[in-house]
């Protein structure tokens, strides 16, 4: 069968991890892999050829002899890694002899213009960057390093790396059996550390938590031990530190570790510590592998606010400041302590890991933008109309703008750099003068319609951005730009027509249970909103069938008879929810809301309350337990509680400004004066605070 030719291209750093989303692949492209003949890494498990060529003792990224190979063999493809080593530019001088070679560029590079202070490194990235086809970017991070230096955003698409889910997966029963190949008793709780040893992973931080966790008689009783997998010019340095601290005995070495075995590391493991830090602006963590085949193991994860992790991390993990050794000390002691936060973040990580870094889903994203290059436009075009799929589409204006209208392209870069800016800074008019200037150069393209009814749905402007969608519906009857409209229209209430858009999202084939319990759940919403209870009801119940522990199905269905004063059953479905399930913040905010409404007021703040312990940034929950404290008049509660959410969100003015408000109830005015003055710092016309003060000085002077 004639399939493709893909030239995957890594030189020394040619490895097993990089490829398994490669992997997928290979019975869709006829693939060689391009490495050195000094690598750096193990490749006998690498599952396709490789050709390894002979390093520039100079310049090991520069392959000897790797332009005549590619352009013998004829690839349809090649794909390189970033924009700085020297067979990236290799690959572009083929394209140029041999016309139809696409070639792509896959980086995780987070830092604009990396080491281009050396103007040769500089002008090397400069052609690659121009010369590429598409530049795939690991993480949204790198996306924005990429448009700074000047890449179109049409030609970027943003791929996480994957993990083989087969392998890196819970494997319970086989923890005692690797434990005891490592002479690791049973009752340790081991943390993992899996890196090289340089001062950008943070490993002198980790082993100063060490040692104040060595010191805690909080964990007196529980026996630990760090198991540190890898090598680096820092090796010998940080165990000299380990003796110098007296914690050898705490510390367990392990210099190689075939990958193809590692995921027994995670298994046997509590928990992964990943403390990178930031040693100059542009030494920041690009992604974190080591986090996503924790996660996909089931073992939590602590991990720094460095580089990309907390986009790969998310809320599936505990998350610190770098260099920091008490937060580290005080996070590891937190998860060790606390086996229902283990739990439930090993959940969150798995179904993270399932939905985010598949490889196998990976491998399927990354085929696309290869089948985008190989198509002509017209093709994609019919493809995608036959096929109703948003996603090609997207493509199809990709693929259209090259080379083209050089006006738009320009334009469009520069309103999408702004507009990322400034939603940083949550400066919605802003951002609404520079959509309507993207209005100007629509043309009757796709993208723009694309951009302009995503961001006005960001931005909550529910009428444009339906405008701008249904345009899209004028070429595509795509299920899910269906829904998007729907949403639009619900909140616009027009409910009867996104009632009759949601079922028509419904009765495409392709939709998937998990997005048909959505369209299930807007439609109850959707006959909530018309007092149609009973519907409603059937609704949130259809989507329970397909996800019986859906918590925003149990909360749309307890807010519904909340709202309908069914508050029997309400209390029925919470109460039966959390004895499954008794660290649901989501049900226990429910039932707390219900036991209010019946006059179960102590009982029901209490349960408000005992929410927030389970997830503090809960604004709802926040915003109730606000409300209720000042009503019975339980400041301290309420205090202790803002306190806690502003160490997440220090700068979060409107709960700062309540957390001054009870210090000036109880009479605490110089520390209502601060606070109030620190919002004045950041919203100088905040009318609030100002009042406060004024009526902290008027009461000091009677």
């Amino acid at each position: 069968m004639n399939i493709p030719k893909l030239a995957i291209i890594r030189g020394p750093n040619l490895n097993k991890w990089d490829m398994q989303f490669y992997e997928p692949l290979r019975d869709r492209y006829d693939i060689i892999a391009y490495g050195s003949k000094t690598p750096n890494f193990d490749l006998s498990e690498v599952l396709f050829p490789i050709i390894q060529l002979r390093s520039n003792p100079n310049s090991p990224s520069h392959l000897i002899g790797l332009e005549r190979e590619l352009i013998y063999r004829g690839f349809d493809i090649i794909c390189t890694a970033d924009f700085i080593w020297i067979f990236s530019l290799q690959a572009i001088k083929v394209k140029e002899v041999v016309k139809n070679t696409k070639v792509v560029v896959y980086s995780s590079e987070i830092q604009p213009l990396f080491y281009e202070e050396d103007s040769v490194v500089s002008e090397n990235k400069e052609i690659v960057r121009k010369n590429a086809d598409m530049i795939i970017a690991a993480t949204e991070r790198a996306k924005e390093a990429f448009l700074i230096e000047g890449v179109p955003e049409e030609k970027i698409a943003v791929i996480n790396r994957g993990v083989d889910l087969k392998r890196f997966c819970p494997r319970k029963g086989d923890i005692l059996k690797d434990r005891k190949s490592l002479n690791i008793p049973d009752n340790e709780f081991v943390i993992l550390f899996i890196g090289r040893y340089d001062e950008q992973k943070g490993i002198s931080d980790l082993v100063f938590a060490a040692k104040k966790l060595s010191l805690d008689p909080g964990l007196k009783n529980i026996p630990f031990r760090f198991l540190m997998v890898g090598k680096g010019q820092s090796f010998e340095k940080i165990k000299r530190l380990i003796d110098k601290l007296g914690i050898t005995k705490k510390f367990q070495f392990i210099l190689e570790y075939p990958y193809t075995e590692i995921h027994k590391l995670h298994n046997l493991s509590d928990l992964l510590v990943l403390p990178s830090t930031i040693i100059v602006e542009r030494s920041q963590e690009r992604f974190g592998m080591v986090l996503i085949e924790a996660m996909a193991t089931g073992t939590p994860v602590i991990s720094t606010y460095s580089g990309a992790i907390p986009e790969v991390v998310k809320d599936a993990g505990i998350l610190i400041p770098p260099s920091n050794f008490v937060s580290l000390a005080n996070a590891i002691k937190k998860m060790v302590l606390n086996r229902e936060l283990r739990d439930r973040l090993s959940r969150i990580g798995r179904k993270m890991v399932e939905d985010r870094f598949d490889s196998i889903k990976i491998a399927d994203k990354i085929d696309k933008v290869f089948q985008s290059l190989l198509c002509d436009s017209k093709k994609m075009k019919i493809y995608a109309i036959k096929n109703n799929d948003l996603n090609n589409l997207e493509n199809i204006c990709r693929h259209r703008f090259k080379g083209s209208d050089v006006i738009f392209k320009k334009i469009i870069k520069k309103k999408l750099m702004e507009i990322k800016i400034l939603q940083r800074q949550r400066r919605r008019n802003h951002i609404k003068k520079i959509l309507e200037e993207v209005k100007k150069y629509q043309n009757n393209n796709m993208l723009t319609y694309l951009l302009l009814g995503k961001k006005y749905l960001e931005l909550g402007e529910w009428e444009e951005s339906e405008k701008w969608l249904k345009k899209i519906a004028l070429f595509s009857k795509d299920w899910k730009n269906l829904y998007y409209i729907a949403i639009c229209q619900l909140n616009q209430n027009k409910v009867g027509l996104a009632i009759l858009n949601l079922n028509k999202s419904l009765d495409s084939k392709n939709i998937t249970h998990s997005w048909k319990r959505k369209i299930y759940n807007q439609l109850g919403k959707a006959y909530e909103k018309i007092k149609a209870f009973k519907k409603a009801e059937a609704y949130y119940l259809s989507a329970l069938k397909l996800k019986p522990d859906s918590k925003e199905d149990i909360n749309s269905l307890g807010n519904l008879y909340l709202e309908s004063n069914e508050l029997e059953k309400g209390l029925k479905i919470f109460k039966d929810f959390l004895k499954k399930y008794p660290k649901s913040g989501e049900a226990t905010l429910g039932l707390g809301e219900i036991l209010w409404k019946i006059g179960q007021k102590e009982e029901g703040f209490k349960k408000i309350a005992s929410s927030l312990n389970t997830n503090i940034e809960n604004p709802e929950a926040i915003s109730s337990l606000i409300s209720k404290a000042f009503e019975l008049k339980r400041y301290d509660i309420a205090g202790k509680y803002l306190k806690s959410y502003l160490e997440y969100h220090p700068l979060n003015l409107d709960i700062l400004f309540e957390l001054g408000r009870i210090y000036f109830l109880k009479g605490n005015y110089d520390e209502c004066k601060a606070i109030m003055k620190k919002i004045l710092i950041f919203q100088k016309d905040h009318r609030g605070a100002r009042d406060i003060i004024k009526e902290i000085t008027l009461a000091k002077a009677i």
